[in-house]
Formats: C-alpha cells, structure tokens, sequence
C-alpha cells in the first residue's frame, strides 16, 4: 500500500485527539506526549525477542555481586509478583535479596497502592536494618517513586522502566481509567512533585515502547535523576538484558559510591 498523506503513518504512532480539527494534526512526530497508536501497539510483538537476547546475554550477566542489598520489585498495573519473577529470580542469584511487593495485582488506586507499599517496605527494613532498593515496572515505578518521595528514610534508591510518571492519559491503559480518575491522578502527581525526590532515581525508557509514551517515562524533575535508554517494546521490558545488567549495576554501586 502506497501512502500519499504523512499524516495516516503518524496516526497509527501518535492516534489524534478526535476533537481536534483536521489542520492541527502535525505531519511529523509530536515532540509532546501522546497514547501509542496502532503501530506502536504492534510493535509490542518484539517482546518476543527478549528470551533469545537473555539466552546469548547470558554470559556477560552472570557474575556475583560485591554489594548485595534488599531490593523491592513492584509490577506494573494489572499485573502480580508473578511478573516480576524473571528480574527478581536474576537479582537474588547475583546475590541480592530479591523479594516482590507482597500485594497482590496493582490497581487504579495510586494512593492506597502507594500507602500499603509503604507499610510493606517498613516491614522489610525493620527486618533488615537498613533502607533498601525500590525497583518498579510501568506504573510500578510511580509506586516505587512517590513510596521515595513520601518515606526517603526507608529507601536507598529507586530504579524505574517504562513508568508513566505523568499519570496514565498517554498509555495504552487510559482508556480503562474514567476521565475523572486520570484527573485525580494527575492532581496527586503535580502535588507530589511539589515536593522534591531526595533520593536518586535511574529511569530506564525506549522509544519503542508502544504501551507508555516514552516521553512520559523521563524523570525530568529530580535533581538525582538519570534517565536510560534501552531499545525494548513495553512487554519486553521485564526481561530485557539492558534493563536486567542497568539494574544490576545500579544496585553494585550505589552504596559503594555514597
């Protein structure tokens, strides 16, 4: 099929606000955010590819940690700690004591998510003695964040991927959440973000996730925040060699450094 019109290929990536007139859709890629399109729903198929880039991966992670912490992996929404299980089963063989956030699936409800998390993570320092490491996935990771941002005493540092820090309107979840909801979210984000991180954050983002925009994925607001980019679909992420040997990386070194 032979496309005259630009604009039907930037539909497919970037779908138009149906309220929107003709003459304000753009012929090239928005620089703002925007919910995936078709295409970039499809390309969700390259997730899997992951398996085979851990298998000859391999090698190159398989080493033990000189630095073994506690570390906390959130799912992404909708999902368990069944999700999680490829990364966090990774982590505690390197030598880190892995564990899931114990809640079951992670629902709308960023607020209670975000209070029940904290007595978790309480728990676990408690037990442990020590703050530890927060990793989150999708909307995991704003779990993980604003968890950092509320208790910083209970947290090392919060590691991220394909995280929606804006709240859910440029996912391809948005359409689950009423309007109301995503407002509310979004409100309970800005007032967050009034106040500042104080623990650093590595954001891990591809331009080839077809789930999150990935511009919402940026941290762009903390002062200790890196942002990483790997080239996986969202699906992927969870068991892309990037994101396992940038998480991995993250956890030798930071207490090495402080």
């Amino acid at each position: 099929m032979v496309v005259s019109d630009p604009s039907f290929v930037e539909q497919l990536w970037y779908p138009r606000d149906v309220s929107a007139s003709r003459s304000n859709v753009p012929t090239e890629p928005p620089t703002e955010p925007r919910p995936p399109g078709l295409l970039g729903r499809l390309g969700e198929v390259r997730a899997a590819r992951e398996p085979l880039r851990l298998l000859l991966r391999t090698p190159k992670l398989r080493w033990k940690t000189n630095n073994p912490t506690t570390v906390i992996v959130v799912p992404g929404f909708r999902s368990n700690d069944l999700a999680t299980l490829p990364i966090r089963s990774y982590l505690s063989r390197i030598g880190h004591d892995a564990r899931g956030w114990e809640l079951g699936v992670v629902g709308k409800d960023l607020l209670a998510c975000r209070d029940s998390f904290i007595e978790v993570v309480e728990r676990v320092v408690t037990e442990v003695g020590r703050p530890v490491a927060l990793v989150g996935w999708s909307l995991g990771g704003v779990v993980a964040r604003e968890t950092a941002r509320e208790r910083p005493d209970l947290v090392s540092q919060v590691i991220t991927y394909g995280s929606p820090f804006s709240g859910p309107r440029f996912t391809g979840a948005a359409s689950v959440f009423e309007s109301e909801e995503i407002d509310e979210i979004e409100d309970l984000i800005a007032d967050a973000e009034s106040r500042p991180l104080t623990r650093p954050i590595t954001a891990i983002y591809s331009r080839r996730d077809g789930i999150v925009d990935w511009r919402t994925a940026l941290d762009t607001r903390s002062d200790q925040a890196e942002n990483l980019e790997v080239s996986s679909s969202h699906i992927g992420l969870g068991q892309d060699p990037d994101v396992w040997e940038i998480v991995a990386r993250k956890l030798e070194t930071f207490d090495l450094e402080a």
